[in-house]
Protein backbone atom coordinates (compact mmCIF):
# COMPACT_ATOMS: atom_id res chain seq x y z
CA UNK A 1 0.00 0.00 0.00
CA UNK A 2 1.43 3.41 -0.96
CA UNK A 3 2.27 5.75 1.84
CA UNK A 4 1.36 9.41 1.43
CA UNK A 5 3.39 11.95 3.31
CA UNK A 6 2.22 15.48 4.10
CA UNK A 7 4.66 18.29 4.00
CA UNK A 8 4.13 20.12 7.24
CA UNK A 9 4.97 23.82 7.03
CA UNK A 10 6.42 25.43 10.09
CA UNK A 11 3.89 27.56 11.95
CA UNK A 12 4.96 31.18 12.34
CA UNK A 13 4.95 32.43 15.88
CA UNK A 14 2.79 35.56 16.51
CA UNK A 15 5.05 38.30 17.85
CA UNK A 16 3.85 41.38 19.74
CA UNK A 17 5.14 44.90 19.12
CA UNK A 18 8.19 45.84 21.06
CA UNK A 19 8.04 49.00 23.17
CA UNK A 20 10.25 50.78 20.65
CA UNK A 21 8.00 49.89 17.71
CA UNK A 22 4.92 50.91 19.66
CA UNK A 23 6.49 54.26 20.55
CA UNK A 24 7.30 54.91 16.87
CA UNK A 25 3.72 54.09 15.78
CA UNK A 26 2.22 56.33 18.48
CA UNK A 27 4.60 59.13 17.52
CA UNK A 28 3.58 58.98 13.86
CA UNK A 29 -0.13 58.94 14.79
CA UNK A 30 0.45 61.93 17.08
CA UNK A 31 2.09 63.92 14.29
CA UNK A 32 -0.81 63.17 11.91
CA UNK A 33 -3.45 64.13 14.50
CA UNK A 34 -1.58 67.36 15.36
CA UNK A 35 -1.43 68.28 11.68
CA UNK A 36 -5.15 67.69 11.21
CA UNK A 37 -5.95 69.67 14.37
CA UNK A 38 -3.78 72.62 13.26
CA UNK A 39 -5.33 72.65 9.79
CA UNK A 40 -8.85 72.55 11.27
CA UNK A 41 -8.00 75.44 13.60
CA UNK A 42 -6.62 77.49 10.72
CA UNK A 43 -9.79 76.93 8.69
CA UNK A 44 -11.88 77.95 11.69
CA UNK A 45 -9.95 81.20 12.17
CA UNK A 46 -10.15 81.99 8.45
CA UNK A 47 -13.90 81.39 8.60
CA UNK A 48 -14.19 83.92 11.44
CA UNK A 49 -12.60 86.56 9.21
CA UNK A 50 -15.04 85.68 6.43
CA UNK A 51 -17.98 85.93 8.86
CA UNK A 52 -16.72 89.31 10.07
CA UNK A 53 -16.58 90.50 6.46
CA UNK A 54 -20.15 89.34 5.88
CA UNK A 55 -21.27 91.13 9.05
CA UNK A 56 -19.39 94.28 8.06
CA UNK A 57 -21.15 94.35 4.68
CA UNK A 58 -24.54 93.79 6.36
CA UNK A 59 -23.95 96.60 8.88
CA UNK A 60 -22.77 99.12 6.28
CA UNK A 61 -25.73 98.35 4.02
CA UNK A 62 -28.15 99.03 6.88
CA UNK A 63 -26.59 102.34 7.84
CA UNK A 64 -26.53 103.47 4.22
CA UNK A 65 -30.30 102.92 4.18
CA UNK A 66 -30.63 105.24 7.20
CA UNK A 67 -28.46 107.94 5.65
CA UNK A 68 -30.37 107.79 2.37
CA UNK A 69 -33.70 108.07 4.16
CA UNK A 70 -32.99 110.81 6.68
CA UNK A 71 -29.28 111.05 7.51
CA UNK A 72 -28.01 110.66 11.08
CA UNK A 73 -28.06 113.81 13.17
CA UNK A 74 -24.93 113.46 15.26
CA UNK A 75 -21.58 115.15 15.76
CA UNK A 76 -18.46 114.08 13.91
CA UNK A 77 -17.18 110.75 15.25
CA UNK A 78 -20.52 110.29 17.02
CA UNK A 79 -21.11 106.71 18.20
CA UNK A 80 -24.32 105.61 16.45
CA UNK A 81 -24.17 101.88 17.29
CA UNK A 82 -27.49 102.20 19.12
CA UNK A 83 -29.21 103.44 15.95
CA UNK A 84 -28.24 100.24 14.17
CA UNK A 85 -29.39 98.08 17.06
CA UNK A 86 -32.77 99.82 17.08
CA UNK A 87 -33.18 99.29 13.33
CA UNK A 88 -32.00 95.67 13.13
CA UNK A 89 -28.77 96.37 11.30
CA UNK A 90 -26.73 93.76 13.18
CA UNK A 91 -27.10 90.04 12.50
CA UNK A 92 -28.67 88.06 15.33
CA UNK A 93 -25.46 86.18 16.34
CA UNK A 94 -23.81 89.54 17.05
CA UNK A 95 -26.38 90.65 19.63
CA UNK A 96 -25.73 89.44 23.21
CA UNK A 97 -28.61 87.68 24.94
CA UNK A 98 -30.93 90.18 26.64
CA UNK A 99 -29.16 93.19 25.12
CA UNK A 100 -31.08 96.44 25.13
CA UNK A 101 -30.18 99.98 24.24
CA UNK A 102 -32.21 103.20 24.39
CA UNK A 103 -30.66 105.71 22.01
CA UNK A 104 -30.09 109.31 23.03
CA UNK A 105 -32.12 112.09 21.43
CA UNK A 106 -29.55 112.68 18.66
CA UNK A 107 -29.29 108.95 17.85
CA UNK A 108 -25.98 108.46 19.61
CA UNK A 109 -25.18 105.59 21.95
CA UNK A 110 -25.31 105.94 25.76
CA UNK A 111 -22.57 104.37 27.86
CA UNK A 112 -25.09 101.89 29.25
CA UNK A 113 -25.62 100.28 25.85
CA UNK A 114 -24.71 96.61 25.41
CA UNK A 115 -22.56 96.49 22.29
CA UNK A 116 -22.73 93.84 19.56
CA UNK A 117 -20.07 91.11 19.58
CA UNK A 118 -17.85 90.20 16.62
CA UNK A 119 -16.74 86.63 15.73
CA UNK A 120 -13.61 86.97 17.90
CA UNK A 121 -15.57 88.02 20.99
CA UNK A 122 -14.66 91.71 20.85
CA UNK A 123 -17.07 94.63 20.58
CA UNK A 124 -18.43 96.36 17.49
CA UNK A 125 -18.93 100.14 17.35
CA UNK A 126 -20.29 102.26 14.52
CA UNK A 127 -19.37 105.93 14.10
CA UNK A 128 -20.75 108.69 11.93
CA UNK A 129 -17.97 110.75 10.38
CA UNK A 130 -19.76 113.90 9.23
CA UNK A 131 -16.64 115.98 8.75
CA UNK A 132 -15.30 113.84 5.90
CA UNK A 133 -15.90 114.17 2.22
CA UNK A 134 -17.51 111.89 1.24
CA UNK A 135 -19.39 111.38 4.49
CA UNK A 136 -18.39 108.06 6.04
CA UNK A 137 -19.98 105.41 8.22
CA UNK A 138 -17.16 103.76 10.15
CA UNK A 139 -17.39 100.28 11.74
CA UNK A 140 -14.89 99.20 14.41
CA UNK A 141 -14.14 95.56 15.24
CA UNK A 142 -12.15 95.17 18.47
CA UNK A 143 -10.37 92.41 20.36
CA UNK A 144 -8.48 90.82 17.46
CA UNK A 145 -5.21 88.95 17.80
CA UNK A 146 -2.39 90.00 15.48
CA UNK A 147 -3.05 87.00 13.22
CA UNK A 148 -6.80 87.65 13.07
CA UNK A 149 -6.16 91.34 12.45
CA UNK A 150 -4.00 90.50 9.42
CA UNK A 151 -6.60 88.10 8.01
CA UNK A 152 -9.44 90.58 8.40
CA UNK A 153 -7.44 93.58 7.17
CA UNK A 154 -6.46 91.69 4.02
CA UNK A 155 -10.12 90.94 3.24
CA UNK A 156 -11.06 94.58 3.83
CA UNK A 157 -8.36 95.81 1.46
CA UNK A 158 -9.79 93.53 -1.23
CA UNK A 159 -13.33 94.92 -0.85
CA UNK A 160 -14.09 97.72 -3.30
CA UNK A 161 -16.91 99.15 -1.13
CA UNK A 162 -14.52 100.02 1.71
CA UNK A 163 -12.84 103.36 1.11
CA UNK A 164 -10.97 103.84 4.36
CA UNK A 165 -9.34 101.72 7.03
CA UNK A 166 -7.63 102.31 10.38
CA UNK A 167 -5.59 99.71 12.24
CA UNK A 168 -4.88 100.49 15.91
CA UNK A 169 -3.31 103.89 15.44
CA UNK A 170 -6.24 106.09 14.32
CA UNK A 171 -4.28 106.88 11.17
CA UNK A 172 -6.66 106.62 8.19
CA UNK A 173 -5.53 104.61 5.21
CA UNK A 174 -7.60 105.46 2.17
CA UNK A 175 -8.30 102.51 -0.11
CA UNK A 176 -8.60 101.98 -3.88
CA UNK A 177 -11.89 103.82 -4.64
CA UNK A 178 -10.23 107.01 -3.36
CA UNK A 179 -6.85 106.20 -4.90
CA UNK A 180 -5.09 105.64 -1.57
CA UNK A 181 -3.03 102.84 -0.04
CA UNK A 182 -3.86 100.19 -2.61
CA UNK A 183 -0.22 99.11 -2.60
CA UNK A 184 0.05 98.34 1.12
CA UNK A 185 1.97 95.08 1.42
CA UNK A 186 1.22 92.14 3.70
CA UNK A 187 4.35 93.10 5.67
CA UNK A 188 2.99 96.62 6.28
CA UNK A 189 -0.41 95.24 7.31
CA UNK A 190 1.26 92.81 9.72
CA UNK A 191 3.33 95.62 11.20
CA UNK A 192 0.21 97.73 11.83
CA UNK A 193 -1.68 94.78 13.30
CA UNK A 194 1.18 94.04 15.70
CA UNK A 195 1.00 97.53 17.20
CA UNK A 196 -1.37 96.67 20.05
CA UNK A 197 -2.28 93.81 22.37
CA UNK A 198 -5.97 94.57 21.79
CA UNK A 199 -6.06 95.08 18.05
CA UNK A 200 -8.93 96.86 16.41
CA UNK A 201 -9.82 97.60 12.80
CA UNK A 202 -11.99 100.45 11.54
CA UNK A 203 -13.57 100.01 8.12
CA UNK A 204 -15.22 103.03 6.54
CA UNK A 205 -17.65 103.18 3.62
CA UNK A 206 -19.59 105.93 1.92
CA UNK A 207 -22.58 106.81 4.08
CA UNK A 208 -24.88 107.34 1.13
Amino acid sequence: MPVFRRNLKPVKENRAFTLTELAIVLGVVGIIVAGIWTAAGSVSQSRKAELAMEELTFIISGYQDIYKARGIDTTDWGDVTCTGLSNGYFSQPMIPSGASCACQADGTTPSSCTYPINPWGGGVNVFSLKGNSPQIVDVRFGGLSTTDCVRFASLIFANADIIRQNINDNTPHTLPPLGGDAALTSVQITSMCAGSTNNYIDAGARAR
